[in-house]
C-alpha cells in the first residue's frame, strides 16, 4: 500500500523488509530455534534471491545454525535429529568442499549412532549409510587419504559388530576391506592376527580328532564331519591370513585344509588341488623363484626358505594321488600327477635313505611311491606302474595287508587299467 502511494522508494522499502527479515533472523539462531529460523531464511531467499552477496550470507549463516544444531543434538545423543540437521546443512553447502565438511560431519554422527545403538542390526544400519556417505566425499574429496582412514575406522566397526558370529567370516572381510583402505590400520590387522591364530589351532584340533578317528575305523559320517569342521576353521584362519603379512600363515593353513579336503569320502578334488598347489606356490623355494611379478603384492614376493622340504614332499606326493586317481574326469592329468609323484619321491629319498627303520618316513615314502605308480598308470605308461609296484612290494612286509593291497594293485596295472577312488587300498 505504501508503495502503491509513492510514499516510499520500491528498493528502500525492499532494503526494509530484508533487515527486519535478517534481524528476525538472527534474533530467532541466537535463541536456538532452528526451525523457525531456517523457515525464515528459506523465505528470504525465495522473495529475495537477486541479492547475491545477502543470499550468500543467509545461505552460510543457516548452514552454520544445522551443523550447530547437529553438533548439540549429537551431543545430547539425539543423533536421528543431529542427522535431520545435517540433512538440512547440505541444502545450503555452497560448494564440493563444505559438502565434503557436512558429509563426514555426518559420518561421525552415523558412527556415533551405531556405537550407542543397543541391537546390531541397526548399527549396522548406521555404518552402512556412513559408508555411503565416506564414498560420495571420496568422489570429490580434496584428501583423499583422511576418507580412506575414515572408510577404515568404518569398516573395523562394522568388523567388530560380526566378531561373535560362528564363523566370523563377515568380520574378516570387514578388517581386511579396513586394511585395504588404510594399510596402517593397525586395529584391523590385531582383530585378523586373533581371529586366525583362533581358527588355525581349533582347525588343528579337529583335523587331529578326524585322523585318530579314522585310526580307530569310526563311522565314516563321524570322520567327514570332523574334517569338515577342520575345513571350516583352516578356511576362516586361511582369509585372515590374507590380511597378514609373510606367507607362511596362510602356507600352513592351505596345507592343512588341502589335506583335510583329500581325506573326505569323497574327498573334495578340486578344492585339494587348489589349496596343495597355492602352498607349493608359497613355499617354492629360493632358488626356484621365477621371475617377480610386478602386480604381486610384497607378501607374495617373500617366501619361506628352510623347513618346507618334508611338507612340500607330502603335498606332492597327496597332489599326484588325487590328480591320478580323482572320480572326476576334469580334475586328473596323468602327466602333472607323474610330475608332482617323481617330486615327492626325490625330496623323500634322502629322508629314507638316512632312516629306513624310521616308521613315518618309511610310510611317506612308500606312499610317494604308490603315488607314482598310480600316476603312471593314469598317463597310460602302465610298464613303470608294475615295475614301482614291483618296487614297493619288494619294500612292504610280505603278505601283510599293506602288501596284499600292492599285489592286487599290481594285477589291475598289468590289466592296463588306471586307479581310480575308491579302489584306494
Amino acid at each position: 500500500a505504501a508503495i502503491g502511494q509513492s510514499r516510499f522508494d520500491r528498493q528502500s522499502l525492499k532494503t526494509a523488509i530484508f533487515q527486519t527479515g535478517w534481524t528476525r533472523f538472527d534474533q530467532l539462531a541466537r535463541k536456538k530455534r532452528h526451525g523457525e529460523a531456517a523457515e525464515l531464511a528459506r523465505e528470504l531467499l525465495r522473495v529475495f534471491p537477486e541479492h547475491d552477496e545477502l543470499n550468500g550470507v543467509v545461505r552460510r549463516e543457516t548452514l552454520a545454525m544445522h551443523l550447530n544444531a547437529a553438533e548439540e543434538n549429537q551431543r545430547q545423543q539425539l543423533f536421528q535429529k543431529a542427522v535431520q540437521e545435517l540433512d538440512q546443512a547440505l541444502r545450503f553447502a555452497s560448494d564440493d568442499q563444505v559438502r565434503c565438511q557436512v558429509l563426514l560431519r555426518r559420518v561421525a554422527v552415523l558412527r556415533d549412532w551405531a556405537r550407542n545403538c543397543s541391537e546390531r542390526d541397526a548399527a549396522v544400519k548406521h555404518l552402512d549409510e556412513a559408508w555411503k556417505d565416506a564414498e560420495k566425499v571420496l568422489a570429490i574429496a580434496p584428501d583423499p587419504g583422511l576418507v580412506r582412514r575414515v572408510r577404515a575406522q568404518i569398516a573395523l566397526e562394522r568388523g567388530r559388530l560380526f566378531r561373535t558370529e560362528q564363523p566370523p567370516l563377515r568380520a574378516v572381510d570387514e578388517f581386511l576391506r579396513a586394511l585395504r583402505e588404510d594399510p596402517s590400520a593397525a586395529s584391523a590387522r590385531q582383530e585378523l592376527a586373533e581371529i586366525e591364530s583362533e581358527f588355525s589351532a581349533l582347525g588343528g584340533n579337529y583335523f587331529q580328532e578326524a585322523q585318530q578317528k579314522e585310526n580307530s575305523e569310526a563311522e565314516a559320517d563321524q570322520v567327514n564331519r570332523t574334517y569338515r569342521r577342520a575345513i571350516e576353521a583352516l578356511g576362516v584362519a586361511v582369509r585372515a591370513a590374507e590380511g597378514l603379512s609373510g606367507p607362511e600363515r596362510l602356507a600352513r593353513h592351505r596345507f592343512l585344509r588341502g589335506l583335510a579336503r583329500s581325506r573326505l569320502a569323497p574327498p573334495d578334488c578340486e578344492g585339494a588341488v587348489e589349496d596343495l598347489e597355492s602352498f607349493l606356490k608359497l613355499t617354492e623355494p629360493e632358488g626356484a623363484r621365477r621371475p617377480p611379478d610386478k602386480r604381486a603384492s610384497p607378501s607374495d614376493k617373500e617366501r619361506p626358505s628352510a623347513g618346507a622340504s618334508p611338507f612340500r614332499a607330502l603335498a606332492y606326493s597327496r597332489l599326484a594321488w588325487i590328480l591320478a586317481t580323482c572320480h572326476n574326469d576334469a580334475v586328473r592329468d596323468g602327466q602333472k600327477a607323474v610330475e608332482y609323484a617323481r617330486e615327492a619321491c626325490q625330496l623323500l629319498q634322502p629322508l629314507f635313505d638316512a632312516r629306513p627303520d624310521d616308521e613315518t618316513a618309511f610310510t611317506n615314502y612308500v606312499n610317494a611311491q604308490k603315488a607314482l605308480a598310480a600316476a603312471y598308470a593314469e598317463s597310460g605308461d602302465f610298464d613303470r606302474a608294475v615295475k614301482v609296484t614291483r618296487f614297493l612290494l619288494a619294500l612292504l612286509e610280505e603278505n601283510s595287508l599293506e602288501w596284499k593291497q600292492q599285489r592286487a594293485l599290481l594285477e589291475l596295472y598289468q590289466q592296463s587299467k588306471p586307479l581310480r577312488e575308491g579302489q584306494e587300498p
